[in-house]
């Protein structure tokens, strides 16, 4: 929940400087996971926590889960709330939106997440007028109503999956998620 001080040693000063200066608006990358030990732990004691942290739950094999008991329950009302206390000083320091990925653990995962960062917005002072935005790797139907959008995920750097983006956007808007962008990079 914080900048590297090597990349960032003034964050707010080079945000703004960004913004001001080059139009660039920053988006922090969040995951739903934890990866600090002593945040691990306090989650655990207050059952903030998963089961398994992956789709489905527990993983065949948690050796090669990159969330296993780490994935935050963001349907808890007290997790949202810490979670927005964690955010308070990206967002002052002038992180714009949200970049979600990683939150396949299960459904409504994505939703509960993006309550907590709006409401993270919402309750900072150093943002009264900011509106609430974030891209998600997956969306549950009303996302879009919070400011929240989609993207296709890490789709493959082949003329074959770059052919089948535009359909795969238009069934995306037809399931309910009306603002959808996509990887047209290629991700492998």
């Amino acid at each position: 929940f914080s900048f590297s001080n090597r990349t960032f040693p003034d964050p707010a000063k080079q945000l703004s400087a960004y913004e001001k200066d080059l139009h660039v608006r920053v988006g922090g990358v969040r995951k739903p996971r934890l990866a600090n030990a002593a945040f691990i732990s306090m989650a655990q004691q207050k059952r903030w926590l998963l089961p398994g942290g992956t789709p489905g739950g527990f993983p065949l094999d948690p050796d090669e889960s990159y969330a296993f008991h780490r994935a935050l329950n963001f349907s808890i009302p007290e997790t949202r709330k810490w979670y927005a206390r964690q955010l308070q000083g990206l967002i002052a320091d002038g992180v714009d939106f949200w970049l979600n990925d990683e939150g396949e653990t299960d459904y409504f995962t994505y939703h509960w997440w993006n309550i907590a960062e709006r409401d993270a917005l919402e309750s900072n002072q150093t943002a009264p007028f900011k509106r609430f935005y974030s891209m998600n790797r997956a969306f549950t139907p009303g996302l879009a109503r919070i400011g929240g959008t989609t993207w296709t995920s890490n789709i493959f750097s082949t003329w074959k999956d770059l052919r089948r983006t535009p359909g795969m956007m238009l069934n995306w808007g037809l399931a309910g998620a009306p603002y959808v962008g996509c990887d047209i990079g290629g991700f492998n």
